[in-house]
């Protein structure tokens, strides 16, 4: 009888131990593979973080009213931005691949966050999206240029019939929108 009890406690604990396991799970994590030349061989992008949406500040400008009466200020850019699919931070990557980020990137954002693999925004645009504002005597705001993207890291592997060969885990940056905010 003590036996079977001890026996008991064990799984009574080891069934309260998974009920805390914070440990993600691998199998909500994606894997998306292009076929090679044959149908035994190809590359596959496998998933190993969640995917992190941001936003990043490529330009900013301060708008600063020193002048005793309202002023209405103006926000655009002369230059254009360019972001594409980067992996491992700076390397862009080729159309097969960029498919194949794109695939995981997707299937982890929701459907009201749209990705584009190539985003460009040219002055005009800049100057829509952030408009003009009326500062009042000693107010000031910054007119920032930001993009939106969301990064997530991907071991890449290659197989070919049974064997399989690893490359390194690296940072992945789809790009989802370009615009202009104002920050006070």
């Amino acid at each position: 009888m003590r036996k079977l009890s001890l026996s008991l406690l064990a799984v009574v604990i080891a069934a309260a131990l998974a009920l805390f396991d914070t440990t993600p799970a691998t199998a909500a994590y994606k894997t998306v593979c292009e076929r090679g030349s044959s149908t035994s061989s190809g590359r596959c992008y496998k998933q190993m973080s969640s995917v992190v949406k941001r936003v990043k500040v490529v330009d900013a400008v301060p708008l600063i009213n020193r002048s005793s009466r309202k002023a209405t200020f103006h926000c655009a850019f002369s230059s254009s931005v360019t972001r594409e699919v980067t992996l491992g931070g700076s390397v862009s990557v080729s159309a097969s691949a960029e498919a194949s980020l794109m695939k995981i990137a997707s299937a982890s954002v929701s459907t009201t966050y749209t990705l584009d693999a190539h985003v460009t925004m040219s002055a005009t645009q800049a100057k829509e999206a952030g408009g003009s504002v009326v500062l009042r005597p000693g107010q000031k705001v910054v007119c920032q240029r930001i993009y939106s993207h969301v990064t997530f890291s991907v071991r890449p592997y290659t197989y070919s019939g049974t064997t399989i060969r690893w490359g390194t885990t690296k940072s992945v940056t789809v790009p989802s929108s370009l615009g202009v905010r104002l920050v006070d």
